[in-house]
């Protein structure tokens, strides 16, 4: 059974792996098995609280630079319409 505190870290975790497109993408990012992300997924165990803190962390820079650059083509796409 999953504690309340665990679900959103579970989110966190099933979010990264849908931006990085996979468990395993996700497992060598952080130098742990594939394996260990299943049982993270799965609720079986919940991730150490630096590694929660380093998804936390590239899942904010990735929103960064899609932001950066949805903000660049918008700038692009203005400046065309402008001319």
């Amino acid at each position: 059974m999953m504690l309340p505190t665990e679900e959103p870290r579970l989110r966190i975790i099933r979010h990264a792996v849908d931006t990085l497109g996979s468990e395993t993408a996700l497992a060598n990012l952080l130098g742990v098995t594939p394996e260990e992300v299943a049982h993270w997924l799965s609720g079986e165990r919940t991730p150490p609280d630096g590694t929660y803190f380093v998804v936390l962390a590239l899942l904010q820079r990735s929103r960064a630079r899609v932001a950066s650059a949805m903000s660049a083509r918008l700038t692009v796409s203005a400046a065309r319409i402008c001319q």
